[in-house]
Formats: C-alpha cells, sequence, structure tokens
C-alpha cells in the first residue's frame, strides 16, 4: 500500500508538472521540459542550461542541449503560441 501511495504522489507531480509546462509553452511560446530532480520534478527551458553552465567551474560538469533531451521525462511541443 505505501508504494501504490508513493507511486500515485509521483505520477500527480509530473502531471502537475507537465500541465506547468503546458501551460507556459502556450503563454510564451517557448519549449520547456519537465525534468526529474530527486522526488520532484522541475520546469526548465533554455535559458536553465544557459545559467547552469555558466555557473559550473569545470567543463566537464557543464550539460548540452542533447543532453538534456535525453534526461528530460517530457517536453512540449516545437510549435509557436497556440491559441
Amino acid at each position: 500500500m505505501k508504494r501504490f501511495l508513493s507511486n500515485l504522489i509521483i505520477s500527480i507531480r509530473f502531471w502537475l508538472a507537465k500541465r506547468e509546462a503546458d501551460h507556459k509553452h502556450r503563454t510564451t511560446g517557448k519549449r520547456y521540459y519537465v525534468l526529474n530532480a530527486g522526488t520532484r520534478f522541475i520546469v526548465v527551458d533554455n535559458y536553465y542550461v544557459k545559467k547552469y553552465n555558466k555557473k559550473v567551474k569545470h567543463k566537464s560538469q557543464r550539460i548540452t542541449f542533447t543532453d538534456m533531451i535525453k534526461m528530460c521525462d517530457y517536453m512540449t511541443r516545437q510549435k509557436g503560441l497556440v491559441r
């Protein structure tokens, strides 16, 4: 029962993050990614990668856009504003 509840909570958090990414995509037209951060999900865009790479000291710790696409659990469509 405990495992079922934890899986249910994770799926609800993913659904909420996915919904947030879709909403941001509809309002701004940018492409958003949902990344798994332990027990929670974060919604990021390409600007996040740029800022992250500036803060990292070593080049080996930097991530590319293709790495982020491989890590993401969900990404919004590539088209622009949809109204």
